[in-house]
């Protein structure tokens, strides 16, 4: 449903539009000259959807940027997670489980534990005696053993 503002925005930027096409015409009309095209580009509506698409842009900027850390955190946040059931697995087996796919067997709500936020496996090793772990993340750029890698 249109509000009333938005109607007399609208409104009010094409009497704007109609009182710019007006000058130029009397100018025209005075010179002679054709009216580049410039001054059709910055009719004070066309203003307003410069900057609309400008400000479209940055918040699209900032949302893809604010989910990549989104994302950074959920997975920190889910190894975490994944560590105190380990450790709560350990406390009643004596040792770590073999695999993730192990530690969350019937399990449901858990079988998003097998990969992070951007879909790769969590690289999830055990030792020989079960007694250590290792748990990683390759990160966004799903490439092991860089920067972003999360430990």
């Amino acid at each position: 449903m249109i509000s009333l503002i938005e109607i007399l925005v609208e409104i009010g930027l094409l009497r704007a539009d109609f009182k710019h096409l007006k000058k130029t015409q009397q100018q025209q009309a005075l010179t002679g000259n054709k009216t580049p095209l410039k001054k059709y580009l910055f009719q004070p509506t066309m203003i307003v959807f410069y900057a609309l698409i400008g400000i479209s842009i940055i918040v699209a900027i900032l949302v893809v940027a604010g989910a990549d850390k989104r994302s950074l955190k959920k997975t920190v946040t889910e190894m975490e997670e994944i560590k105190v059931s380990l450790n709560e697995w350990r406390k009643i087996f004596q040792r770590y489980p073999v695999s993730l796919e192990k530690l969350t067997e019937g399990k449901p709500l858990k079988k998003d534990w097998l990969t992070d936020e951007w879909g790769n496996n969590y690289n999830y090793k055990t030792t020989e005696d079960g007694m250590n772990y290792t748990i990683s993340s390759f990160g966004p750029d799903r490439i092991p053993g860089n920067s972003d890698d999360i430990n």
